[in-house]
């Protein structure tokens, strides 16, 4: 296989190989050279959700799916000592068809659980028995393009062998079935080369760098006690329970989140086509420190922030995806200055109003819990929110713009961009919370919350944990779901404080 990826490994030892996100486009085809020890034991892949799994057993390919529980081998013994085999699984139907070749035989297939895969994991956290496994050329292609893993840890670009291959085992070339027919993407460096970006070593997150935006932003000055109250408080307060009665509540994190990349000044620069007309804010994207191993949230909104502390600059991205020729992004928002920013897409501040991956021009970072915050033990900031029915043609600063409607006749709708705290005098510490939730409440009562946009529940946001050395978001709630904990939060205590309304957004303004 022309390109694509090296992975090697010694079984003996705890290794995770790789693991990327990509949007769920089927077909899928995944396809790579193996080699491996005789009688190695490992699992080779997995795809995500839908729980298909290929593991190699001592010289069988053992193709299954957790979700279904049906079990399918290989039809032929593979020949693994130093001799290369050419591996395809292909995913069609949404998940519903699952079929495995090696050199290009049909080896059969079984019906899968209906889900589309978006994520590939290669490899294994679990210990195996001794031995080594190679894959090379390892490429995943939907059908809007090819997917390349980039580097992480216990993986290496093609440049050497695995213990007692080939010492020419990285350099093998086998024509892919169906070859894509464009450069590989999320790997290419500023000369457009996906060597460039492969070259660099793998990506690890940097240390949080405190809170963004002004010290004085509305995200980080705690609320005055005699804050002045609106005069449709109790009326947006009872709004806003009634949300959570009728649709619930949730905290974001592993999808229709952000995770967000603290970037080092090295970090190479990657283009980034922007798919809407907006040639002030492509010009932003020409040049973004995008690692190499990124991936944007799961759902539909593919959220993603980089974060360059030493250039005081954040780029954030709506619907980012990789495609044959690299990232794309539907809209986003480059900002100057994030030190000092007041916490939104400022004209006066040189940002374009029209910026900004949510429908405020709230920015992404702006009331993320984040897993410092976790590690603390306290959220020393305002938190964002948001609610299924909104005001349609008002909102408030700080929100700069809004997409609000409602449907629910009867209703007092509130304008994004409102901001709630819990009311001051609520003793937090009698009402025996859950820890998170007494985390949030306090947040709440300093700092307050903002509602930053709409969404299919009422929701607070969490911090994708896909670029962190684990999910910290389990543990977090007690491995409950978000909804379990998060019904014991005093939604009732809450306070609207006093709006600033502007009208009326159009995207034309």
């Amino acid at each position: 296989m022309q390109g694509g990826w090296m992975i090697q490994a010694a079984l003996g030892r705890t290794a995770s190989y790789a693991s990327q996100r990509f949007r769920p486009a089927e077909p899928i085809s995944i396809e790579f050279c193996l080699r491996a020890s005789r009688g190695a034991n490992t699992k080779v892949l997995g795809l995500q959700p839908g729980g298909i799994s290929l593991e190699l057993h001592a010289n069988h390919l053992v193709l299954q799916s957790t979700g279904t529980g049906q079990i399918h081998a290989a039809a032929r013994m593979l020949t693994v000592s130093g001799h290369p085999v050419v591996v395809e699984l292909k995913v069609n139907g949404s998940g519903r068809r699952v079929e495995l070749y090696a050199d290009g035989v049909d080896q059969g297939w079984f019906v899968g659980n209906g889900f589309a895969p978006s994520v590939v994991a290669l490899g294994s956290l679990a210990r195996a028995r001794p031995g080594w496994i190679l894959l090379t050329g390892v490429t995943v292609t939907t059908r809007l393009g090819r997917v390349i893993p980039a580097p992480s840890p216990g993986a290496t670009p093609p440049a050497s062998s695995a213990p007692g291959a080939p010492t020419n085992s990285g350099t093998t070339t086998i024509s892919p079935t169906a070859p894509p027919t464009s450069a590989s993407i999320g790997a290419q460096g500023t000369d457009g080369s996906a060597a460039s970006c492969l070259a660099q070593p793998a990506d690890f997150p940097a240390p949080w760098p405190g809170n963004a935006f002004s010290p004085t932003s509305f995200w980080n000055t705690p609320l005055a006690a005699t804050a002045p109250l609106d005069s449709n408080s109790q009326a947006y307060v009872n709004e806003l329970v009634r949300q959570v009665n009728v649709y619930g509540s949730w905290m974001n994190t592993t999808s229709y989140s952000a995770p967000v990349y603290v970037v080092p000044a090295d970090e190479p620069m990657q283009h980034v086509t922007l798919d809407e007309y907006g040639p002030a804010l492509q010009a932003a994207f020409d040049a973004v420190p995008i690692p190499c191993d990124a991936s944007a949230a799961a759902g539909s909104d593919e959220h993603m922030v980089v974060w360059q502390p030493s250039t005081d600059r954040m780029w954030e991205f709506w619907q980012m995806h990789q495609a044959s020729d690299g990232w794309h992004a539907a809209w986003g928002g480059e900002m100057d200055h994030v030190s000092t920013n007041p916490g939104y897409f400022d004209p006066a501040s040189g940002e374009d109003p029209h910026w900004g991956a949510t429908a405020t021009a709230l920015p992404l970072l702006g009331g993320l819990v984040t897993e410092a915050d976790l590690q603390r033990g306290y959220i020393n900031h305002a938190l964002a929110i948001s609610l299924v029915e909104t005001e349609p043609s008002y909102w408030s600063w700080p929100a700069q713009r809004t997409d609000g409607g409602y449907f629910t006749a009867g209703i007092t709708p509130i304008p994004e961009g409102t901001r709630f705290r819990l009311d001051p005098t609520l003793n937090i510490a009698s009402l025996d919370l859950p820890p998170i939730d007494a985390m949030l409440a306090q947040a709440a009562q300093t700092y307050g919350i903002v509602v930053r946009d709409k969404s299919g529940v009422v929701v607070f946001y969490g911090q994708d944990p896909v670029n962190l050395p684990s999910n910290p978001w389990p543990a977090a709630f007690e491995n409950q779901y978000p909804n379990q904990v998060l019904a014991q939060f005093p939604w009732s205590h809450l306070q609207a404080l006093q709006t600033q309304l502007s009208c009326c957004w159009s995207p034309s303004q």
